[in-house]
């Protein structure tokens, strides 16, 4: 039970961040990129979804697919991180 509330909590910290993203990406990088970054997510989260989640569970378990799954939200915020700070030295505040 334990191992299950402190997966819940890591997962709930790691999509909160992603969303977090997604409604920063409008006000910072204009209306035009943030829909095109919202959708590029919900286009690769679906289609990985659909094509590839049950390969990627049978071949590396349930538990490491989630360690998968989440290392690469955390590589959706890094690149977010990574464009707001190239953002900040193209245009100065």
């Amino acid at each position: 039970l334990w191992n299950f509330i402190f997966m819940a909590m890591l997962f709930s910290a790691n999509h909160g961040c992603t969303v977090a993203c997604l409604g920063l990406a409008t006000s910072r990088f204009g209306v035009s990129i943030g829909a095109w970054q919202s959708s590029v997510l919900f286009f690769t989260y679906t289609a990985s979804a659909i094509l590839g989640a049950t390969y990627v569970v049978k071949a590396m378990g349930g538990r490491d697919a989630l360690i998968l799954g989440m290392g690469l939200y955390c590589a959706y915020v890094g690149c977010f991180w990574v464009a707001t700070i190239h953002a900040s030295i193209e245009t100065p505040a």
